[in-house]
C-alpha cells in the first residue's frame, strides 16, 4: 500500500518506516499535518498513520477551519490534527491513529476527542452534549506504547474490507486454528478480527503450504509459486520471507516443519 506516516518524533518515524518498508509498503513521512497535506496533493494514499502528537507547522492545533469534524463543541479547533484526519477520511483514505496516553482536548481537561469509527453493524453513536468536543473518528486507534507486530496487524487489518471473512464460505481455507481469507490475501490465527502481520510474499508462501495438504514443498517450488521465477534477487527475498514467516507463526503457536530445503504444514 501507499502509506503516509505523520509522525513528529524522528526516532519513532524511523522505526515505523523501517517496519513498513520490510512489509514492502511505499512510505512517505511528514512531521506535521500541513506537510502531510502537501504530500497528499501529489496523489491519494491508501492509509494515513497519524500520531495524535502531530501539530500544524506553527506548533499549534490544526486551524484549517473544518467545522463538521475536528472541532470542539464551541467551534474551537481540537488539539492535534483531527481536522486533517476528518478531511482524509471523507476523501476515502483510511486513518490509523497512534494515540498517546491521557491525550485530551486542548482547554477541555479529561475529554478525548479521538474515537474509533463505528462499524456498519454498530448502533449509531449519540451526539455529544452541548459544549463538549465532537468525536473525531479514525478507522482504527492504536494506543501507545505498542509493538511492531501490533502496529503491522493494524496496518494489515486496514487493507481488509469491512466485509472481511467470518471464517466460513467461499474463499476461506482452514488448517487447525489457522484461517486463510484467500479472496483478500489475509491469514488469521484463532482471532478472526485481526489479521496476522504478513507481507504478500509471506502470505503467498503460507497459502501454498496450506494448499499442499501436508506434503513437503521445496524452497525452489515456493519461489516458483510466490515469485514466478528463480532469479537470484527473488530467491534472496524469498529466503528472508520464509525466515520471518516461520518466526511470526511460531510466536502465535503455529509451526512450519523444515527438513533441509523443504517445508511442510500439517
Amino acid at each position: 500500500m501507499r502509506i503516509l506516516l505523520v509522525e513528529p518524533s524522528g526516532a519513532l518515524a524511523s522505526a515505523l518506516g523501517n517496519a513498513l518498508d520490510l512489509e514492502f509498503h511505499e512510505v512517505d513521512v511528514a512531521p506535521t499535518a500541513r506537510q502531510a497535506e502537501a504530500l497528499a496533493e501529489d496523489g491519494p494514499y491508501d492509509v494515513i498513520v497519524l500520531d495524535d502528537a502531530a501539530t500544524a507547522d506553527d506548533g499549534t492545533a490544526d486551524t484549517a477551519g473544518d467545522t463538521t469534524e475536528g472541532t470542539a463543541g464551541d467551534g474551537r479547533p481540537a488539539d492535534g490534527t483531527p481536522a486533517f484526519a476528518a478531511r482524509a477520511r471523507r476523501a476515502g483514505t483510511r486513518v490509523l491513529l497512534l494515540r498517546s496516553p491521557h491525550r485530551v482536548t486542548k482547554g477541555t481537561p479529561g475529554a478525548d476527542v479521538w474515537r474509533e469509527a463505528a462499524r456498519a453493524s454498530d448502533a449509531a453513536p449519540s451526539p455529544p452534549p452541548p459544549g463538549t468536543p465532537a468525536a473525531v473518528h479514525a478507522d482504527a486507534v492504536l494506543d501507545k506504547p505498542f509493538t511492531d507486530s501490533e502496529f503491522l496487524a493494524h496496518i494489515h487489518d486496514l487493507e481488509r474490507p469491512a466485509s472481511a471473512s467470518d471464517g466460513s464460505g467461499p474463499g476461506v481455507v482452514t488448517c487447525g486454528a489457522l484461517t486463510l481469507d484467500t479472496a483478500h490475501g489475509r491469514a488469521y490465527y484463532d482471532d478472526l478480527s485481526t489479521a496476522l502481520p504478513l507481507s504478500p510474499r509471506e502470505y503467498g508462501a503460507l497459502e501454498a503450504l496450506v494448499r499442499a495438504d501436508g506434503a513437503f514443498l521445496s524452497f525452489d517450488e515456493l519461489v516458483g509459486i510466490v515469485c514466478g521465477t528463480g532469479l537470484a534477487s527473488q530467491r534472496e527475498v524469498m529466503a528472508q520471507a520464509m525466515y520471518s514467516l516461520t518466526a511470526k507463526l511460531r510466536r502465535v503457536g503455529f509451526f512450519i516443519t523444515k527438513r533441509g530445503d523443504r517445508y511442510r504444514i500439517r
